[in-house]
This record gives C-alpha cells, structure tokens and sequence, in this order.
C-alpha cells in the first residue's frame, strides 16, 4: 500500500514537472516570437502574396457555389461585400480607412479575404488577430503592466493557433497579417514602442479551463472550413 502511495506521488510530481516545463517554454516562446518584429515584420510587408486581387475580379458576377473560383472569371463569393480599397488614403494615418466601422482596416480586411478567404475558420480567426491589434495600434498601453493585462486578455492567437488549419498555418498567415498591419513606418514605430514594453516582463498562458468558444468568441466548429 505504501509503495502505491509512494509511487502515486512520484507519478504525479513529474506530471507538475513537465506542466511547469511546458508553461515556461510557451512564454519564452511567445516572448521571443513578437522580441524583435523589425525583421520579419518588414521582409515580409514587401512579399505579401495576393491569391486572388480583388480589383482585377470587379464588376464580375458572383460565383456559383459549384464554380471553382479560383478560374477568374467569377467573383468568388468570400471577396462579395467588401469595402472598397482605400490605396494611398488608408495610409494617411495609424488608424487608416475602416468605411464599415467592423473594428479592421478596410486593406487589412481586403488582405485576410483575398489570401485566406477560402477557408472560413482562418478569416475569423485572422480577423479577430486584426481586430486585437487595431485597438493596441490606436490606443495603445502606456506602460509595461497595461501591456501585460491587455495581452493576458488577449486570446486572438490562441483561437487562430487552435482552429486554424495547418496548411494555413503553416503559411504564415498570422505573420502576414501582422506585417499588413504594421505597413507604414508611423504603423510599425508604434507596434515596436508596444513590444518594447514587455522587456523583463512576464505574461500568463490562455487560461487551459477556457472553452474554444470562450476563447474565440464563437463556435469555430459551425464554420464549414
């Protein structure tokens, strides 16, 4: 009986050591991934992929639900509805153009619906990342605590990395994204001040008693794909 007991204990202190194991390298890992964006953040702002350029697509009728849209001459049915382009005018300041008032730059939203519109579960998710980014963008945390709180809160990447597939994944959608979101110099002066706040400072983990629907905001399993 003892030596069950005994063994019993040793069983569960190396389940507490590996689950301690495994937080910690999840925060240095999402540490060192947003340490220093300069890099990535720009090489990618100037190879960004358009699948499909909306604006070559305009004034063509909507695809039907058996078409492949890829062939071009069809608008596929996820590039429907869009606010248009702002060009050059979403530039002018760090808040850009948002005609829809949905929370996302119309550029951005035209981005995540041309490279990723095919699979619903990444433009939720990738819009929500969007979203999360936009509100540190143009009110952004003043010190190093507000970082930490907000990003704590923040569990935009958690729903993309446990929705999304990966083939998109693997793409790097979210890097994307984000490089779109930092596209000009006064955008990306701003997302370096807000990373540079959380030097020596660290953040908690999504909360692993969440729910995906807590997490994300909605039900990722009622999306087709």
């Amino acid at each position: 009986m003892l030596q069950a007991s005994s063994h019993r204990k040793r069983n569960w202190l190396a389940i507490g050591v590996v689950v301690v194991t495994a937080a910690l390298a999840l925060i240095v890992w999402q540490w060192r991934r947003g340490a220093d964006p300069a890099g990535p953040l720009q090489e990618r702002s100037s190879e960004q992929r358009k699948a499909i350029a909306l604006a070559t697509l305009q004034g063509k009728p909507v695809c039907s639900a058996d078409a492949n849209p890829l062939r071009g001459d069809c608008l596929p049915a996820y590039l429907a509805g869009l606010p248009p382009d702002p060009g050059k005018a979403g530039e002018a300041t760090v808040a850009g153009v948002d005609s829809n008032n949905d929370g996302i730059r119309d550029d951005v939203e035209i981005f995540i619906a041309e490279n990723y519109g095919s699979s619903e579960r990444a433009v939720r998710a990738l819009r929500f990342v969007a979203k999360r980014m936009q509100t540190d963008m143009i009110d952004p945390p003043t010190t190093p605590e507000q970082a930490v709180a907000r990003a704590e809160a923040d569990t935009s990447i958690a729903c993309y990395e446990s929705t999304v597939d990966w083939e998109v994944r693997v793409r790097d959608a979210l890097e994307e994204v984000r490089a779109q979101m930092v596209n000009t110099p006064e955008r990306f002066g701003r997302f370096r001040a807000h990373d540079k706040l959380f030097a020596g400072m660290v953040q908690k983990g999504t909360d692993p008693f969440l729910t995906i629907e807590q997490i994300c905001g909605y039900d990722p399993n009622a999306l087709k794909n």
